[in-house]
């Protein structure tokens, strides 16, 4: 029969310690430490080799959450872009409906004319039809909006005139209080990230769109009818991001510093008609506040290189938003062809100035 020595050898070695020690009081009776025992069982510390191990799992899991994170947040912003330029094309078919005609800002005659006093920007006309009623109705419209009995009106932009995805809307400081007017002290507005279209300029030719400014009994605003191309292609508003002015995705500056000190606006199919704006001052007022005329053109086609002059230009990567005249918005890619986006600005092919 073979024999277990575990006991003896474990006799031993408490035979030997209390030898060492003069004592059995450290030791159980298997000969071990009781300290060391207790030592191994409430050990807490990780070994660096633990540490590295955790480090390096939460640096994977980081790198693939935080990429995904970022793009829900964008895609967030982007549909919530979409819906605000939902709701003006909703409000543009409700105007459309009251008054027989889309949407636009009015003059009440030629600012080359001693008959011009006022003058009312396109979504001041348009805040009844967005729940702005309020604001609306406390808007003097005897006077340009931009104006100074109207400084307390148009400091803030409402909220639905804002895309998430660009910075804060720039504060635009001593506006002109009329059109090609100098600037007034403390006469400010907030820019606005949103455009009316005006339609497109390419090789020397301006096709009108959707958006026209009333001048008098003159020029009068786009009706329905007149969008021969079809609502359905046909831009009605667009994204023009107002935190800033790019003259291409490298080169921008504030739009107060930026600012052209002139700008043309053609009203109708004859050159000498056209509105000139002089003053940089003015140029803030008309064309980037969100109470001024807030239209923009496309110019040469191209989308998401300027917004100078209130083109399609978005802070979505690589898309702009657009509403189109039969309500629907759809994103269009930066890389859409030059052609596509002119004949969808436009609202009548025949629609062309400075033509042959």
């Amino acid at each position: 029969m073979a024999l277990n020595w575990r006991p003896v050898s474990n006799f031993l070695g408490v035979v030997k310690a209390f030898v060492s020690h003069g004592s059995f009081a450290d030791f159980d009776v298997c000969g071990r430490s009781v300290f060391n025992i207790m030592s191994r069982r409430f050990r807490s510390a990780f070994t660096l080799v633990e540490l590295m191990v955790v480090i390096s799992i939460i640096g994977v899991l980081a790198g693939l959450l935080i990429p995904a994170i970022q793009a829900t947040r964008q895609a967030a912003r982007r549909m919530q872009c979409q819906s605000n330029l939902k709701q003006l094309g909703l409000a543009s078919m409700n105007f459309e409906s009251a008054y027989r005609h889309l949407p636009g800002p009015t003059m009440n005659a030629h600012p080359k004319t001693t008959s011009y006093l006022s003058d009312v920007g396109l979504f001041v006309n348009m805040l009844p039809y967005f729940e702005q009623n309020a604001l609306y109705e406390s808007i003097n419209k005897n006077v340009p909006s931009n104006s100074v009995p109207n400084k307390s009106r148009i400091e803030k932009s409402p909220s639905l005139l804002k895309c998430p995805s660009t910075l804060d809307s720039e504060l635009l400081v001593n506006l002109s209080d009329r059109f090609s007017g100098p600037s007034v002290a403390g006469l400010q507005a907030q820019a606005c990230d949103y455009s009316g279209n005006d339609g497109a300029y390419i090789a020397g030719k301006a096709h009108f769109g959707t958006i026209r400014l009333r001048v008098g009994s003159v020029v009068k605003e786009r009706r329905l009818a007149e969008v021969t191309d079809g609502t359905s292609n046909t831009f009605l508003f667009w994204e023009s991001a107002g935190d800033r002015i790019s003259f291409s995705r490298k080169v921008s500056f504030p739009m107060n510093e930026g600012a052209s000190a002139t700008f043309t606006y053609l009203i109708d199919m004859n050159p000498s008609s056209a509105l000139l704006s002089t003053t940089r001052a003015s140029t803030k007022s008309y064309l980037y506040s969100w109470s001024g005329f807030r239209i923009g053109t496309v110019v040469g086609g191209a989308i998401n290189e300027s917004n100078q002059i209130g083109e399609p230009f978005g802070e979505h990567p690589g898309i702009v938003n657009f509403a189109f005249t039969d309500g629907s918005v759809r994103s269009l890619s930066e890389s859409v062809d030059s052609a596509v986006v002119v004949a969808l600005a436009t609202a009548q092919n025949h629609d062309v100035a400075f033509g042959d």
